[in-house]
């Protein structure tokens, strides 16, 4: 994250400045997830959340103005998502520990948000930034969710399943920061 953060700062498009508080965020995310514990988790999933919140804002600006966020086909997913996905993540972490339900439904839900925010740009944008930030945040919820599987209900995961969870979120992370970058350039006509 600090790489992909530099690389934004030094890009003569510049990166907005909610992606670059997203970036710090996710960095912060990562670090604390290192540690071990409800504590490290709930501090971990706060970060990413100002992440979360950092990303909607820039998407939020960029929005398509023409179409209420909740007709967004990507809005819709999102929502489904969360209402099938979310309740089974959270019954497997009120096991491990109660209080991480409502976080982890919390969590999820803005997770969701940002999503679905990056499926509602405007149309005007570059068709390549907006392209870029819908891939990287449905690759970061992908994770995500494979993550929340791997951690409260599939405990025994195989061990190729955390690889899938690292590139989905890196892969993620990078089109994110390549999409704000490219949402910075002129608007090409579309056909």
């Amino acid at each position: 994250m600090p790489l992909l953060a530099a690389g934004s700062l030094a890009d003569e498009r510049r990166s907005t400045t909610s992606t670059t508080v997203a970036q710090a965020a996710g960095w912060g995310g990562d670090v604390l997830l290192l540690g071990h514990g409800t504590e490290a988790f709930a501090a971990g999933a706060g970060s990413f959340g100002v992440g979360h919140l950092a990303y909607i804002r820039g998407f939020h600006k960029a929005r398509r103005k023409s179409r209420r966020l909740r007709d967004a086909p990507v809005a819709r997913t999102a929502a489904a998502l969360t209402l099938t996905v979310g309740p089974i993540v959270a019954r497997g972490a009120a096991k491990e520990e109660p209080v991480l339900a409502p976080a982890v439904i919390g969590y999820m839900s803005l997770l969701a948000t940002m999503w679905a925010h990056s499926g509602n740009l405007n149309p005007t944008l570059s068709r390549r930034g907006r392209g870029l930030s819908l891939a990287g945040a449905t690759l970061f919820i992908a994770s995500d969710t494979m993550l929340g599987i791997r951690k409260f209900v599939w405990t025994n995961a195989p061990d190729r399943f955390e690889s899938a969870v690292m590139a989905t979120y890196t892969l993620g992370q990078f089109l994110l920061s390549e999409g704000s970058l490219a949402l910075a350039e002129p608007s090409t006509p579309t056909a």
